[in-house]
């Protein structure tokens, strides 16, 4: 028998093309799916005693569900969440779910929380915000036009926009009007600069420059607060509140504001300007910050939003009941609320859950459904990210978002994000 050596080659090149792309798809559909389940299905499950909650994944994945006491692991039930999987919870206690996918890979260990039923104060109005930096924020470097040297940048290449200048020379720089003088004081010696850079403190050494007013200056633009209007989410039966469900950016650095302290107080609402596709719509209102009394401190500036503490008066004053929470799992598509102060009251305004992500920010999408409430704004506007979601008599979410190209479209985050970062 005679065999054509190319022709055998060419047989086991197409073997080893055709398997190796079996195995390559194999692999990309099970990364697919693992980076999906580690995505979208939470490290923590917070469940209401004594009630029915049901998960469903639409995955092949299987989980087995453990409790551990007195140091013995003990296995309590097989769960398939390629199917609808329903837990029906009794007293509070904890649990850990182990995901396999097809059985066999281990994808996570899922912690699960049987907690009592919460109550919080479900708000919805606005407060006036101030917030202190900690350190002084760059915000651009620039230029000098100096005394004798023509054109200098002092910083360039050495602080950046971003930076949080924390101490000059070993003392603490709390104001511009600090940093401004002890730069001038420094008649043109080096100053020893310590900074906080990406959560990083580094230390750098700059020479200011005389400008032609005989005025010694590091060409920064910088700043020391920041103020506006933002929306109460919730307060608890200890008066701590949450609110706004995004953090409070710069808008130059677009990062978090890395603050020391902040104030609340109260706001009037002079007008709202309606959203527009591609314009974002915005409450117009007024602080008076030096003639009024705080109501709050701001202590925290989170992914999550900016959480203190909030006077027991403001409870009475706008007539706020306490609501109980309901988790994640507990959220559906279709119809819920959002909750909205106009004139000194609240009114709940009709919207459609479209869709639900277990991602860290964008969880809840939304329409809105009120003609009273696109009557008013159009649907979101500005200043309204933190209005509570309401969904079958629960506080769910709180509205974070609003889509440029469409006001009548938002985004939400789910309470107990809020309420785990608090």
């Amino acid at each position: 028998m005679l065999i054509n050596k190319n022709t055998f080659s060419n047989k086991l090149l197409n073997k080893y093309i055709y398997w190796s792309g079996i195995i390559t798809l194999l692999f990309i559909l099970i990364t697919s799916y693992v980076n999906y389940v580690n995505k979208h299905f939470p490290e923590q499950i917070y469940i209401t005693e004594q009630s029915d909650t049901s998960i469903n994944l639409s995955l092949p994945v299987t989980g087995s569900v453990h409790n551990t006491q007195n140091g013995t692991n003990n296995s309590l039930a097989n769960a398939d969440f390629s199917r609808e999987v329903t837990f029906i919870t009794g007293s509070p206690g904890s649990y850990h779910i182990d995901l396999h996918l097809f059985g066999f890979l281990f994808l996570k260990t899922v912690n699960v929380n049987v907690v009592d039923e919460k109550y919080v104060y479900p708000c919805g109005f606005q407060a006036g915000l101030y917030l202190k930096s900690s350190g002084i924020l760059v915000v651009k470097t620039d230029s000098i036009e100096s005394k004798s040297s023509g054109t200098i940048t002092p910083c360039e290449n050495i602080i950046t926009k971003g930076d949080y200048i924390l101490r000059i020379n070993d003392e603490e720089i709390n104001s511009k009007k600090q940093l401004s003088c002890k730069v001038n004081e420094c008649a043109g010696e080096k100053l020893n600069i310590e900074l906080l850079r990406n959560d990083e403190i580094i230390n750098v050494t700059v020479t200011p420059v005389e400008d032609k007013n005989s005025e010694y200056k590091l060409g920064l633009w910088v700043k020391d607060d920041a103020q506006g209007i933002g929306t109460i989410t919730y307060i608890d039966t200890d008066y701590n509140y949450a609110a706004l469900g995004h953090p409070i950016t710069d808008n130059t650095t677009g990062k978090a504001l890395n603050i020391k302290y902040g104030r609340l107080y109260n706001t009037r609402i002079l007008s709202i300007i309606k959203g527009q596709n591609g314009t974002p719509g915005e409450l117009q209102g007024i602080i008076d910050y030096k003639n009024s009394t705080p109501i709050g401190t701001i202590d925290k500036n989170s992914s999550y939003g900016i959480y203190g503490t909030i006077d027991n008066s403001i409870v009475k004053k706008h007539s706020l009941s306490l609501m109980s929470v309901g988790y994640r799992y507990s959220v559906h598509k279709g119809k819920a609320y959002v909750r909205f102060y106009r004139n000194n009251k609240y009114d709940d305004y009709e919207i459609k859950i479209t869709q639900l992500n277990n991602n860290d920010s964008k969880n809840i999408s939304f329409v809105v459904t009120s003609e009273e409430l696109l009557d008013m704004t159009n649907g979101i506007v500005q200043g309204m990210s933190g209005c509570p979601i309401i969904q079958d008599g629960k506080i769910i979410g709180a509205v974070t978002h609003v889509l440029i190209d469409d006001s009548r479209s938002g985004y939400g985050i789910y309470i107990e994000n809020m309420l785990n970062a608090s």
